[in-house]
C-alpha cells in the first residue's frame, strides 16, 4: 500500500541557502530554487524565525553550471512560459538568464499585489476571506438569539442559564409515591465505614524492593566506584533541579490517580458548587446530545480564520503556480527585507539555513490538530496546556497544546496527560499548514536548552469547530436506603447547589440509573430516586461537560538547541567497556 504523499516534501517551494549577506534592514540568501518557482510578491519563511516579504529577486550566475545543465534549463524555461510567452521571448529570455554574466534583477515586488503580513484577523476590517470564513456572532446576535429562543417548560427554581441546556427529566415520577409511602419507616441505617475509600488503601500499598544487581547500577548510570568516590553524593546533586525534581512528583501521583479514578474531582467545601462548576452542563448523551460550535468561544477565536471548506482550499492553494519569479534549479539571491537584527546575528554559517515560500493563506492563525503519540523514550510526565514545540514539517514554533480523544463524532473527550500507549489529538493555535505533514513534538529542558522528543505524528487538519469537552465526574454515597429511593451525601454541601444541579441525572458504578428528587435540610443532603435498588457500597456519581479551548501562547521564533559536544576519549573508552 501506498501512503498519501506529504505535502511538505513534494509541493513546497525552498531554497537551500549557500551563501548569506546583511543589508540595513534587508537579508539577502543566495541558493538554488527547488520544489516550485518562487515570486517576490509571495511570503517566506526562515525556519525558526518567523515569515517575511521579500523586496526583489536576482539572478545569480550558476556557479556549478555545465552544458548539459544549461539545456535542461532552457527545456524546463520553454515548457513553463510556453502558454504566455512566445517563443522568439522565451530563447530570447533563456539566454539572457542562463548566459548571464552577472547579476540581475528579474523580478520586483509589487506594493499592491504584495501579500501582507496579516497573520491574526482584524473584526471589521474588509479581509480576502470574507467570503469564505464563518462568522463568529457578534454580542447583539447573540442576544437577539436569546430574546427569540423558545421557553421551555423548567422545574420550579430554574434559572435561565439551566433552561439553556438541560433537559427535563421525564417518566421518572411514576410509582414513586408507592415508593416513598413508607420512607420514614422503613428506612434502614447504613453504615458510614463502609464506604472508605479504596485509595487509602491504594496509598498505603506497601512496595516492593527490587533485587540489587549489575543491571541496575548500570541503569542508574552510576557504578560502585563512582559511590566510593562521592559518598556523601554532592557531585550528582549538583546538576539536579529541586524544583523541577517536585514538579514531576506531583504531576506523576496526578496521572497516577487520574488512571485510577478517571474524570473524578473533588466538590469543593468553601465555594459553592453551582459557582466552582458553573461554566459545565449536563448531558442527556455525550454522542447525540447537540452542541452549538459558536457557543462561548474565547476572544481569540475573533483574531483567527476559518474556511468553510478546507480540502477545497487546500486544492487551490496546491495548484496555484506561478510564471513569475524564479523558477527550479536557477541560483538565485532573495532580498528579505525587515528582517530584526537580531535574528540576521543569529544565523550561523555552519548551521544550514532552509528558505521556504509560502502558499496561499499559509501565514494566518488558526487551531491545527495533530495526531500524537508518546514517544518510548519520553519518561516525563506531558499535562495538557504545556508549553511544547512543534516541528511541523519545515515549520518550527511553539504553543500550548490541549489533548483529545482520536475519536469519531462531534464531540471528543479531553485528556489532562498524554497518555504512554494512545494515540490521541493536540489541538493548538498556530499558522494554517495543508495536511499530511510530519509533525514532531519537543519540550524544552530548561536546565540544560535541549529540546526533548515527546511524540512523534502527523497534522490531521485546520476546524476552529471541533468540539474539545472536559468531563468532570462528582460522587456521592448513600447514606439511607429504602429500595429505589436513597438519601445521599458529600456530593453537596448546600441546598442551594442542589438545587442548582437538580435536573442532571445520577448513574452509579453499578449500573444505576436515576434523578435528584428534592434536597435534605441545608447541609447537603438529597433524597434521589433510581430504577432499581441501590446497594450499600455503590457510589453516586454525576457527570458535567465543559468545552474547552487552547492558550494563545504562539511563538514563531524558536531556537535551535545547543549543539552538544563530545569528547573522542571517552567514547572510545565507552566503547571498549561495552565490548568486554
Amino acid at each position: 500500500q501506498h501512503g498519501r504523499p506529504l505535502v511538505a516534501k513534494h509541493d513546497m517551494l525552498h531554497l537551500l541557502v549557500g551563501n548569506t549577506a546583511q543589508e540595513i534592514g534587508c537579508l539577502q540568501v543566495s541558493g538554488y530554487v527547488r520544489g516550485r518557482s518562487f515570486d517576490a510578491n509571495r511570503l517566506v519563511h526562515l525556519v525558526g524565525f518567523g515569515d517575511y516579504q521579500l523586496s526583489h529577486i536576482d539572478l545569480l550566475p550558476d556557479p556549478c553550471v555545465d552544458k548539459q545543465w544549461q539545456r535542461l534549463q532552457r527545456q524546463h524555461l520553454h515548457r513553463s512560459r510556453a502558454s504566455s510567452v512566445s517563443s522568439d521571448a522565451t530563447m530570447e529570455m533563456d539566454g539572457a538568464m542562463v548566459e548571464a554574466e552577472t547579476a540581475r534583477t528579474i523580478q520586483v515586488a509589487d506594493p499592491a499585489r504584495r501579500e501582507p503580513l496579516v497573520a491574526e484577523r482584524v473584526p471589521g476590517s474588509d479581509d480576502e476571506l470574507d467570503d469564505e470564513e464563518a462568522m463568529w456572532p457578534t454580542e447583539e446576535e447573540i442576544a437577539m438569539a436569546q430574546a427569540e429562543r423558545k421557553k421551555k417548560r423548567m422545574p420550579k427554581g430554574t434559572s435561565d442559564y439551566q433552561a439553556a441546556w438541560i433537559m427535563a427529566a421525564n417518566g421518572e415520577q411514576d410509582g414513586e409515591d408507592d415508593d416513598n409511602d413508607d420512607d420514614n419507616d422503613d428506612e434502614d441505617e447504613v453504615d458510614p465505614a463502609c464506604f472508605k475509600s479504596m485509595e487509602e488503601s491504594d496509598n498505603e500499598e506497601d512496595w516492593e524492593d527490587e533485587d540489587e544487581s549489575d543491571e541496575s547500577d548500570e541503569d542508574s548510570g552510576v557504578s560502585e566506584n563512582e559511590g566510593d568516590e562521592d559518598e556523601d553524593g554532592a557531585e550528582y546533586d549538583e546538576g539536579m533541579d529541586l524544583a523541577e525534581e517536585e514538579d514531576q512528583l506531583k504531576r506523576l501521583q496526578a496521572q497516577r490517580d487520574e488512571e485510577m479514578y478517571p474524570d473524578e474531582v473533588d466538590t469543593p467545601m468553601n465555594v459553592p458548587a453551582r459557582f466552582h462548576f458553573g461554566a459545565y452542563r449536563g448531558l442527556e448523551s455525550f454522542r447525540s446530545s447537540p452542541w452549538d460550535a459558536a457557543e462561548g468561544v474565547p476572544a481569540e477565536y475573533r483574531r483567527i480564520y476559518q474556511f468553510q471548506n478546507y480540502s477545497a482550499l487546500k486544492k487551490t492553494a496546491l495548484k496555484e503556480e506561478s510564471l513569475e519569479g524564479a523558477l527550479p534549479s536557477w541560483y538565485v539571491t532573495l532580498n528579505i527585507i525587515d528582517v530584526p537584527r537580531e535574528v540576521a546575528e543569529s544565523i550561523q554559517d555552519d548551521v544550514p539555513l532552509v528558505v521556504f515560500g509560502l502558499l496561499c493563506h499559509e501565514h494566518k492563525m488558526s487551531v491545527l490538530h495533530f495526531s500524537l503519540t508518546k514517544h518510548q523514550s519520553c519518561a516525563l510526565s506531558i499535562q495538557s496546556e504545556d508549553n511544547l514545540i512543534f516541528h511541523c514539517g519545515w515549520r518550527r514554533f511553539s504553543a500550548s497544546a490541549v489533548f483529545s480523544q482520536h475519536t469519531t463524532g462531534n464531540k471528543h473527550k479531553s485528556e489532562r496527560f498524554l497518555p504512554a500507549t494512545t494515540t490521541v489529538v493536540a489541538s493548538a493555535y498556530g499558522p494554517i499548514s495543508y495536511a499530511p505533514i510530519p509533525t514532531l513534538v519537543f519540550k524544552l529542558d530548561s536546565s540544560s536548552g535541549q529540546h526533548m522528543l515527546v511524540g512523534t505524528g502527523s497534522l490531521l487538519g485546520v476546524n476552529p469547530n471541533r468540539l474539545i469537552i472536559q468531563k468532570a465526574v462528582i460522587s456521592g454515597h448513600p447514606y439511607k436506603i429504602n429500595r429505589r429511593v436513597a438519601t445521599i451525601r458529600y456530593m453537596f454541601f448546600s441546598r442551594d447547589d442542589i438545587m442548582f444541579f437538580k435536573a442532571v441525572e445520577l448513574w452509579t458504578k453499578h449500573g444505576r440509573r436515576g434523578h435528584i428528587k428534592e434536597p435534605l435540610g441545608t447541609h447537603g443532603h438529597m433524597k434521589c430516586v433510581f430504577n432499581r435498588s441501590l446497594k450499600a457500597q455503590d457510589t453516586v456519581c454525576m457527570s458535567l461537560y465543559k468545552r474547552v479551548f487552547p492558550k494563545w501562547t504562539f511563538n514563531p521564533v524558536v531556537k535551535s538547541p545547543p549543539t552538544l559536544e563530545f569528547d573522542a576519549t571517552e567514547m572510545e573508552n565507552s566503547m571498549e567497556d561495552d565490548d568486554l
